[in-house]
């Protein structure tokens, strides 16, 4: 799914035309609006900035808040499955993630303020396909998957699949981002840190010790190029310099590419550094 980055007339703000509205109350009744056609929104942080006063806009929006299987956080076979439509304050004030999961709280925290994490959710974080997100980047590192249902069926697919590009995201029409897993998360030890000079990341690094691979740290560098690209080493190795510059980096709205390029070096390093730090931290209690 590919979100617009023109929209062709502008009408005064004010005399748009009103969509439909639905209001499902399960999951199916969510799936069929979706498969009509219905455009899904949670809070809308995305969907009603870009659309507001712009033509086309959606003929009927379905709204997620009231689908209680879209929402809350729980462990499912050693894996922390998070509702799609899970407030982003509610994930950063949830005490399974504190326990779990803290590197997902601190990140959380870091994004908007407190009116956007009150209506923003983690699905809909993703489903924007920003480049810039916070969440993006650290999910990649962590290897999470995402599930996706449509009316007679599901799919799973790793959140680095799903993201195909800015504001590109592997979502066919009638489908809906349902689950977000992160894979043992008691076992994983990262560190996240980030360059933003205005609403939006320019670039960041998310550094992880995954579960059954203890000797490898796997570095993820977000909002560099189009996509979160991912870099791994041997545990206790310097950065090979060399590889973080021949990184795809596109300039932005706050930086070149040439910043970039000498910024990521550094950014890793100190990330890495931090990562350090958390490994030789006492273990956290078991989830």
């Amino acid at each position: 799914m590919s979100l617009p980055t023109t929209i062709p007339q502008r009408v005064p703000v004010g005399q748009e035309p009103l969509p439909r509205l639905v209001r499902p109350e399960s999951l199916r009744d969510a799936l069929d609006a979706a498969w009509a056609g219905c455009t899904p929104y949670r809070g809308g942080t995305v969907l009603f900035g870009e659309f507001e006063g712009w033509q086309p806009q959606p003929a009927a929006l379905v709204d997620l808040k009231r689908v209680a299987e879209l929402h809350g956080v729980r462990l499912q076979q050693d894996e922390l499955v998070l509702g799609a439509a899970t407030p982003l304050q509610a994930v950063l004030s949830d005490p399974l993630v504190n326990r779990c999961l803290p590197i997902l709280q601190q990140v959380t925290g870091m994004i908007g303020n407190i009116r956007v994490r009150t209506a923003g959710s983690i699905g809909g974080n993703l489903c924007a396909g920003e480049r810039s997100s916070d969440l993006l980047t650290l999910l990649v590192a962590l290897d999470a998957r995402v599930v996706m249902a449509r009316s007679g069926g599901s799919r799973t697919v790793t959140i680095s699949d799903f993201h195909l590009g800015h504001r590109q995201v592997d979502l066919q029409p009638g489908e809906l981002l349902t689950e977000i897993k992160v894979p043992a998360p008691n076992e994983a030890r990262a560190a996240y840190r980030k360059v933003q000079f205005t609403g939006r990341p320019s670039l960041s690094v998310a550094a992880v010790v995954r579960a059954g691979q203890p000797d490898i740290q796997h570095v993820v560098i977000g909002a560099a190029g189009d996509r979160p690209q991912s870099i791994t080493w041997p545990l206790g190795d310097q950065p090979a310099t060399e590889v973080i510059r021949e990184l795809a980096y596109a300039s932005d709205h706050a930086f070149g590419a040439k910043y970039k390029r000498a910024a990521a070096v550094v950014l890793v390093e100190r990330t890495l550094q931090d990562l350090a730090a958390v490994l030789t931290a006492s273990e956290p209690p078991p989830c």
